[in-house]
């Protein structure tokens, strides 16, 4: 397990000017304060990044390169990357698109049931969703639909046409014992929520399930209910 990383003690002219750079119109200068500040309140990498959408690693860097080279080098050294992304489509040309990445390809008449950019691009335009045919240097996958709840939205990490599956499912999984963990640790309130990890609430359901079952089988499989409270009598105890 890597250790924790957090930003050394800031300066109130460095919290002044990481305050005033939340404003900038770089978003990348944003983004760096924002992970810089967060970091400065004690929040571990993993949280800062889940928060803003970036990596473990992204966060690390920036740290650490705050720590090397300085407040001001940190905030103006940027990728060869364009910080600033123009907009092909609007928002409901986006929704659109969405939904037409859910159907297959075959249902326009394409010979594959995988969708790629380029493919995308010319679906898009054809069925007059885009006013020109969006290249593949323009295009973003972008994370689920608005559609989605929060919760949803939240367990989503990959664009649309691309599978996530049993991996996806224990990196949720993971995720979301390891922040309950956290804040029953350090006092926080629970972060229990819907679509989360299985409680032993649901190991008590399984467990009855098992026993109708048995049970079932060893009737010549007559009908035997899982009968029972649905939580478990705990004493009173947490």
């Amino acid at each position: 397990m890597r250790p924790p990383v957090v930003v050394r003690p800031l300066t109130e002219k460095e919290r002044e000017r990481l305050a005033s750079g939340l404003g900038s119109q770089d978003r990348y200068e944003v983004r760096r304060c924002q992970i810089l500040l967060a970091s400065d309140r004690g929040e571990w990498a993993p949280h800062i990044a889940e928060r803003l959408g970036c990596t473990d690693q992204t966060v690390r860097n920036v740290v650490q390169e705050f720590e090397q080279a300085g407040l001001d080098a940190c905030l103006t050294r940027g990728s060869s990357r364009p910080h600033t992304i123009h907009r092909k489509v609007d928002e409901m040309a986006d929704e659109q698109i969405r939904a037409l990445l859910h159907q297959s390809p075959r249902t326009f008449g394409k010979p594959t049931s995988v969708w790629t950019l380029e493919l995308a691009a010319e679906v898009s335009f054809a069925e007059g969703i885009t006013a020109e045919r969006v290249t593949g240097e323009t295009t973003t996958l972008a994370q689920g639909m608005a559609s989605l709840s929060e919760d949803a939205a939240r367990l989503t990490r990959v664009g649309l046409g691309h599978p996530e599956g049993f991996l996806e499912a224990f990196a949720n999984f993971y995720r979301d014992v390891a922040d309950e963990v956290a804040a029953r640790r350090d006092g926080r309130p629970s972060t229990l929520r819907e679509l989360s990890f299985p409680t032993g609430r649901d190991g008590l359901l399984g467990v009855r399930f098992v026993e109708a079952v048995e049970a079932s089988h060893e009737r010549d499989g007559a009908w035997v209910a899982a009968s029972g409270p649905a939580t478990p009598d705990t004493g009173g105890r947490p």
